[in-house]
């Protein structure tokens, strides 16, 4: 990837290999774009048919899942606590019928329609205690958690261990020749 300066609007863009994509260059996006394609699409492929199911994407950045979810059909409803990722998110979907709500997960779950299915992409932190709490109070039948840190997702995992079983964990490397990975979990209703 490469950022620009756009001097008109006073932003960072991302410009890959051409035109701007439009998204800033603050937003959260994988170092190596083609994996983080992959690893997605292999989370997706692993929640199977979702026509028409509501499906959350929390901590959805720019879209990519929830573009691909409603690509499959699914209701999607994305969630991420920066604005300016939300906008980008909604241009990009268009027409696709998502809701892209901009506010901090542990806020906006409560007011959530129920889901069929929940992808999560937290930052380093991990799941919001208040997202956790609403995941094993009321669980869904499938659920994925993408994590770039095999620490916070072993954490997280270990509190929803009560009401989830794990199916498949997946680890893909975006970071060549470093001890980093991007993992996926699957997970089940126990």
């Amino acid at each position: 990837m490469i950022c620009w300066w756009q001097p008109v609007d006073g932003a960072a863009r991302v410009v890959a290999g051409g035109p701007v994509t439009g998204f800033l260059a603050t937003a959260f996006e994988q170092v190596n774009p083609e994996m983080g394609s992959i690893a997605r699409g292999w989370a997706v492929e692993q929640l199977g048919d979702v026509r028409g199911a509501v499906v959350w994407d929390l901590y959805g950045g720019i879209g990519d899942t929830a573009v691909e979810l409603a690509e499959r059909g699914a209701q999607v409803v994305s969630v991420d606590a920066d604005e300016k990722a939300i906008d980008w998110a909604r241009q990009r979907a268009a027409p696709r019928p998502v809701r892209f709500i901009a506010g901090k997960a542990e806020d906006v779950v409560p007011t959530l329609p129920e889901p069929s299915a929940v992808v999560v992409n937290p930052p380093r932190a991990g799941l919001h205690w208040n997202v956790t709490l609403r995941l094993t109070g009321q669980p869904v039948g499938r659920f994925i958690y993408v994590s770039g840190d095999p620490a916070t997702l072993a954490r997280d995992l270990h509190r929803l261990s009560a009401t989830y079983r794990v199916t498949a964990v997946r680890a893909f490397d975006l970071f060549p020749q470093t001890a980093h990975v991007e993992t996926v979990a699957v997970m089940e209703a126990a």
